[in-house]
């Protein structure tokens, strides 16, 4: 079908997937005791966690140096 349309790279991308077969992905993710988490609800709160902590790391990075620069005064 791909061919029909000159389509090439699709063509070729459907014979690769073709001959590579199937391979199921796996959607597992450790939580911070590096245990396994499968449930879907759990895995979206360890992302969510995972990024509020990512992201409000210079949040607590400025208010240290706010303290550390009220120390000096």
């Amino acid at each position: 079908m791909n061919s029909k349309y000159k389509n090439i790279r699709d063509l070729c991308r459907g014979l690769n997937d073709f001959k590579r077969g199937y391979h199921p992905s796996s959607n597992l993710v450790k939580d911070e005791n590096g245990d396994l988490l499968a449930d879907s609800h759990h895995i979206l709160n360890r992302w969510k966690n995972y990024f509020f902590q990512l992201l409000n790391v210079r949040r607590r990075w400025v208010d240290n140096i706010k303290t550390d620069v009220r120390e000096i005064e």
